[in-house]
């Protein structure tokens, strides 16, 4: 089964909602590692969803948390890349399903379980020669 991408796009948060995380989280990261935010340097916090847009998450204040750049959010996101990509592959957003779409093909042909031959194409049994014993070269003596 795959997840749903998300309804609503991703919201910027306004001044107001990213004074009230910055309160609520009492001016720490809300991964839980307890460093402090640091505010004078620009984007050295960034705001991050709890539960990632993709997997169903909302824009919520309730859902979004704010993270210290490097390397909290940077290790939150590069977790979540992987996850996000093969989602979107398993939809047919990206990847070989979207590309036989665009030329005019349905979907990717699938083998067959039962009743497997030589002249199905995706099985091929190998050709051995005929005749005569295979030896491994380098243990003859």
């Amino acid at each position: 089964m795959t997840r749903p991408l998300p309804a609503e796009p991703r919201k910027p948060l306004t001044k107001h909602q990213f004074a009230m995380l910055a309160l609520r989280q009492e001016g720490k990261c809300g991964c839980g590692c307890g460093r402090k935010l640091d505010f004078q340097t620009p984007r050295a916090i960034t705001d991050e969803h709890i539960l990632a847009l993709f997997e169903g998450g909302s824009n919520d204040l309730d859902n979004r948390a704010l993270y210290v750049t490097d390397p909290c959010a940077k290790v939150k996101t590069a977790g979540e890349k992987p996850v996000q990509a093969k989602i979107r592959r398993r939809q047919g957003k990206t990847g070989q399903q979207k590309r036989l779409r665009e030329r005019g093909h349905g979907s990717i042909p699938k083998p067959k379980v039962s009743g497997l031959s030589k002249d199905n194409r995706f099985y091929r049994k190998p050709e051995w020669p005929k005749g005569r014993k295979l030896a491994s070269k380098g243990f003859e003596r």
